[in-house]
């Protein structure tokens, strides 16, 4: 299991910070190198509104022989979000569709990464993410 911190932009949301964790999944599909990304955000689109995002993915991590320090990974999950202010309130169901890359250097364990994703909802938005993992 790996934390990580992350800044976020989004057609939407703009600004945001948050934090991930992402886990191994080799426990329940031994064959496939698949990994949950979990991840909360805070987005502050202005306007005195605040938007509060969980998400959960599951993503396929490739492997390529010939890059062996980049992983790319693509997935799809859940995503919930919440957006508060000025006395009003909404919460919203969607999905996402992302894929990044991480940048491993050898005799480090942080890692950066880079993903970009799309959250299908009422209010369709790209969000692009950049981060580092410990």
């Amino acid at each position: 299991m790996r934390f990580g911190v992350q800044v976020n932009f989004g057609s939407d949301s703009k600004f945001g910070i948050g934090g991930r964790i992402r886990h191994s999944l080799q426990g329940l599909f031994p064959a496939a190198p698949l990994s949950g990304i979990a991840s909360a955000d805070v987005y502050f689109p202005g306007r005195g509104f605040t938007e509060l995002a969980l998400n959960y993915n599951v993503v396929y991590n490739f492997r390529p022989a010939s890059a062996p320090k980049v992983t790319p990974y693509a997935g799809a999950g859940l995503n919930f979000s919440h957006i508060t202010g000025n006395g009003l309130s909404d919460s919203q169901l969607g999905l996402n569709i992302l894929g990044g890359m991480e940048f491993r250097s050898a005799g480090s364990s942080v890692t950066p990464f880079l993903e970009l994703k799309v959250i299908l909802d009422r209010g369709d938005q790209l969000v692009v993410t950049g981060g580092i993992k410990f």
